[in-house]
């Protein structure tokens, strides 16, 4: 390690979520503003992948939908990258193709979190309420759903 520049890849648009390294794939998953995502090769920067997700409802109304996505995706062990995407949670593959994607009707800004090895993510929207989302099952139905903070 000397600190030394190894590769720059300059994205369209902006970056607000962290980055997240799959090292079983060696490729860097970027969340950017638009509503994509884009997987650049760890050794070499050159861009694998590049998808859009969809737009969250407030864009069709001309308003501040180019502002999303903030929260980080995370790499599901069952070769998905879990991505949080407005009001919608994806499933991208390997090869930047949507697999799945589930409508949980509410804004999604904070990231999604894997548990049972991966196969359910926690998804949690600005309203404080939290859905529990099958990573696996190609159906995708919202396994559970609770609501925090309300008395």
């Amino acid at each position: 390690l000397r600190g030394e520049l190894v590769w720059a890849q300059q994205l369209e648009r902006a970056v607000f979520a962290t980055p997240v390294i799959d090292s079983f794939r060696n490729v860097v998953h970027i969340a950017t503003f638009g509503s994509r995502c884009v997987g650049l090769d760890v050794e070499t920067g050159a861009e694998v992948y590049r998808v859009d997700t969809p737009q969250p409802w407030f864009e069709s109304f001309g308003l501040a939908g180019h502002r999303d996505i903030y929260a980080s995706p995370v790499v599901s062990p069952a070769s998905v990258l879990v991505l949080a995407a407005g009001e919608h949670v994806v499933g991208i593959t390997d090869e930047g193709r949507i697999a799945w994607s589930v409508d949980l009707d509410v804004s999604i800004k904070a990231s999604p979190v894997l548990v049972r090895d991966g196969q359910l993510a926690v998804i949690c929207g600005v309203d404080g309420s939290c859905a529990l989302v099958d990573t696996k099952d190609v159906t995708i139905q919202v396994s559970g759903r609770a609501r925090l903070g309300v008395g």
